[in-house]
């Protein structure tokens, strides 16, 4: 096997793995206590609240601001370039996006690095 070949086929198998442990972090996320919710920049009683009726409304399109929650926060997103158009790999502002932030990201916290803007009424 060629070195170009053996790449390939490692890049591959490694890919598989990945997905995996994405997989198995989702299907058990709610069995362990690795995931918290404690923002980086906390939300006050004075923020929004947003019904999933309201969230719609900011889905990045007609110079709308775009908006997504996970767990329950309401992050902007206007701004991401990742998140140009509305989207991002699929998933479309104004929605809760929980369950495919958790599929993507697994249990990281990349999600509270952007900025809050409310929460989510449940």
């Amino acid at each position: 096997m060629d070195f170009q070949t053996n790449l390939k086929e490692m890049y591959k198998y490694f890919t598989e793995i990945n997905k995996k442990i994405y997989l198995i972090q989702w299907e058990y996320k709610d069995r362990f206590a690795v995931r918290e919710t404690v923002p980086s920049n906390n939300l006050s009683t004075a923020d929004r609240v947003f019904t999933i009726e309201e969230l719609k409304q900011y889905d990045g399109s007609n110079n709308n601001p775009a908006y997504v929650a996970v767990d329950g926060i309401v992050y902007d997103v206007t701004l991401v370039a990742g998140w140009g158009g509305g989207t991002h790999f699929g998933v479309k502002a104004g929605t809760d996006a929980t369950e495919q932030y958790y599929k993507c990201h697994g249990l990281t916290y990349a999600v509270n690095k952007l900025p809050k803007i409310g929460v989510l009424q449940k």
